[in-house]
């Protein structure tokens, strides 16, 4: 899912009500935080990944906001498929001359099933790892139309000093915007513990002709098998306005 475009949902912060129902067991964790995009591999049946960044800013031309806070919760249920619950509050910094208090954006959540098609070097094995990550756009804004959609391919290829993720996909709005993206995810080698990142995005709505282009540079920390933490910057263009991004986070791995 696409974090920050004017054109693609901000999603809200019903994936919260999760997190009381986890146990805690120690099991690996594989971050993909802090990207938009994401790799062709799914976590193990009867594990949870959680991706929280508490706290983060966005600026979108002279809109400002705070990211409070993006999260996304990973469930495996088979082998090979896993359910995705994607979410993420925007506070607005700068709407002083607006006449109401909701300053605070929240306008939709993402149920998504992701699914590996072909097992390749992320699952030990040869060739490229291939999925299919697909699902529901639910709207929790009265000025949204209905629910939405999205459907993203993914090629993940990893070497031992490098890994490459392509996402090329669709998603079909809650208001009812067509949009296309591609992403590329791009990885140093994964024996170090902290590990340099960088991703490629571009988005263009249908409908509006809206365009995004941004690049992100960042490093992965892995403290451990089960815990990472991410940092990021982000800038880019969101229809001919100037976009900048500051993001950080952690990634930790749970059991039922």
């Amino acid at each position: 899912m696409s974090r920050g475009a004017s054109f693609i949902p901000r999603t809200s912060l019903a994936p919260l009500s999760l997190l009381p129902c986890l146990v805690v067991a120690t099991l690996p964790a594989h971050a993909y935080r802090p990207f938009d995009s994401t790799d062709a591999s799914v976590v193990e049946p009867g594990t949870v990944e959680i991706e929280l960044g508490p706290l983060g800013y966005l600026r979108e031309g002279s809109e400002r906001f705070l990211v409070v806070p993006d999260l996304v919760v990973n469930v495996g249920v088979f082998q090979r498929l896993e359910v995705v619950a994607e979410g993420e509050g925007f506070l607005a910094l700068n709407n002083a001359d607006r006449d109401d208090l909701d300053d605070f954006e929240a306008d939709g959540v993402a149920l998504l099933l992701k699914g590996v098609v072909r097992r390749g070097s992320l699952q030990g094995e040869s060739g490229p790892s291939l999925a299919i990550e697909s699902g529901v756009l639910i709207p929790t804004q009265e000025r949204h139309e209905g629910v939405g959609a999205s459907v993203v391919a993914i090629a993940s290829q990893s070497w031992s000093s490098l890994s490459l993720h392509l996402n090329l996909g669709s998603e079909y709005t809650p208001e009812h915007d067509t949009a296309l993206f591609a992403g590329l995810i791009v990885e140093g080698p994964g024996a170090w513990r902290i590990c340099p990142v960088a991703e490629l995005r571009a988005e263009q709505a249908i409908d509006d002709s809206e365009t995004l282009a941004s690049g992100l540079v960042g490093a992965i920390w892995r403290v451990n098998d089960r815990l990472s933490l991410d940092a990021a910057l982000r800038g880019g263009w969101v229809d001919g306005g100037a976009l900048f991004e500051v993001r950080a986070g952690v990634t930790w791995g749970f059991g039922l």
